[in-house]
Order: structure tokens, then sequence, then C-alpha cells
């Protein structure tokens, strides 16, 4: 890998103090503690951390590309298109490359988290709470608004209650995901014994299997629901919502944080 162009990096914009994630699966109270940031200033955010200090690009050939790792909870299509701003806002600001890369799975993506293979990443809060208590990476910012979890059902199936779903298919995205986590749970709960539950890669694939009828219901995310094409939402029905939960982290990784100095 090239060598990299030191980079100062200041301007951190939530300390891992400030965070409090609570909770059994890592959520909690969404109205404190949290500088919750709309999609422009979340794009901003990192930009704003990473350019402090930094000089001017002369060479930007002889920069490695700052390296922002998406959690594959949709497509890559899905992914890069929104995201797309957030590279381009880092680009601009450090006045090098930056590049996007998720993984094929929720799994193969947290095994590279953990290695630091990424240099920012942007997660769901469960996922930033673990990173952080390892020590591995730093919380920059999450996004606004909060999302919620949501157990859809093919609109034409006339699935009304919980217990409709006896015996039933059911997606989730992965185990660690914090959509299936609450659906998995809502399931529980109302004592609802389905016939299986399998993972599917990304939530739109998600989506668009039930509205197709090739399942009976799926665990997905509210921004996941909200991105669908409209003729997939008119195929769909909202059985479930669960309260919100912080939005998705932007992290960075403590390999970096020597260069900032103290950071919160």
């Amino acid at each position: 890998r090239p060598a990299r162009r030191r980079r100062r990096l200041t301007g951190v914009l939530l300390s891992p103090s400030r965070l409090g994630y609570a909770g059994r699966m890592g959520y909690g109270n969404t109205t404190r503690d949290h500088r919750r940031l709309g999609r422009r200033s979340f794009v901003a955010a990192a930009g704003a951390a990473l350019a402090c200090g930094l000089p001017a690009a002369a060479g930007a050939q002889e920069t490695a590309a700052l390296v922002v790792g998406i959690v594959p909870y949709a497509s890559p299509r899905v992914l890069l298109g929104r995201y797309e701003p957030l590279r381009a806002d880092i680009a601009e600001a450090t006045g090098g490359p930056a590049a996007l890369i998720s993984a094929p799975s929720f799994g193969v993506f947290l095994h590279r988290a953990l290695a630091q293979s990424y240099d920012l990443v942007v997660v769901p809060p469960n996922h930033a709470e673990a990173l952080r208590r390892r020590g591995l990476y730093l919380p920059l910012a999450v996004e606004s608004p909060p999302f919620r979890a949501l157990v859809v059902v093919p609109r034409a199936a006339g699935v009304a209650q919980p217990s409709d779903l006896a015996g039933a298919l059911v997606l989730g995205l992965d185990r660690t995901a914090l959509a299936t986590q609450w659906g998995l749970d809502w399931l529980d709960r109302h004592r609802v014994s389905v016939g299986s539950v399998r993972m599917v890669n990304a939530g739109d694939s998600i989506a668009e299997l039930v509205a197709q009828g090739s399942a009976q219901a799926g665990f997905i995310s509210s921004p996941t629901y909200e991105a669908l094409p409209p003729q997939t939402r008119a195929r769909l029905a909202v059985l479930a919502e669960s309260q919100p939960f912080p939005g998705r982290a932007l992290l960075l990784s403590r390999r970096l944080a020597p260069l900032a100095g103290p950071l919160g």
C-alpha cells in the first residue's frame, strides 16, 4: 500500500464519552447525548474533521486514498448513490483522493473494520458502540433524523397482526443488523413462531422479495423503505415499527488519532 502523507485530523464533533448508547442491543436515548446532523451536515462532518491543518495536496497522486467503509445495509448502487456526497466532500477537504468501499456481507465488513482496514466507517449505532468500546474508532457525527426498524409484509397478503406470520418465511439483513435484531425481538415479544428466518444481503433486496410474495415478511430500516421505488412501496405494508434509534454514525479509525492530538 502506498505510503501516506501525514495528515493532521482535528475538529471531532462528538467525543466518545458523549455517545452514551445503552440497552442490551446497543441502542439508547435518541433525544440526549447526541450531536445529530442532517444529511448535508453529516456529509460535511468528515470534511470539518479532516480539513483543519491539512496542506494543499500539490501531489495528490502521492497520497493514498482515504478509505470510507459503508456498512452493507443496501445494494452497492444504493450505497454509492447515498454516500457519494460524503466521498466528494472528504476529497475536497483533504485535497486528496477518497474511496467508498463496502463488503459482500455484514460479517466481512465487521471483520475488516476490526482489522482497521477502513480510515472512516459509516455504521449503525450498535456497531458504532462496539467499535468504540474496543478502542478502534472515534465517533465524529451521527446522522439525523433517527431511523426506525420496520416489519414489512406484502400488501396483497392481508397480514394484519403478528400471529398471521406463524409458520412464515421471514427475511432479515444480518443478525447483527439493528432492524433484524429488533424484528426478531418483536416476534419473541408477540410469541410468534415463524417457519424460518433467512438472511439476505441488502435491505432493498429484502423489500423486493417481500413485495413479490417470495417471503411473508421482512425486517428493514425506515431509510431503506423510503428509498425504495414507488412501485415497490405500493406493494408493501408496514405491519410494525420500532421506537426511533440514533442514526448511522461516522467514525474515524484510531490509527489516525496520533495525527490529531487530543480528541474530545
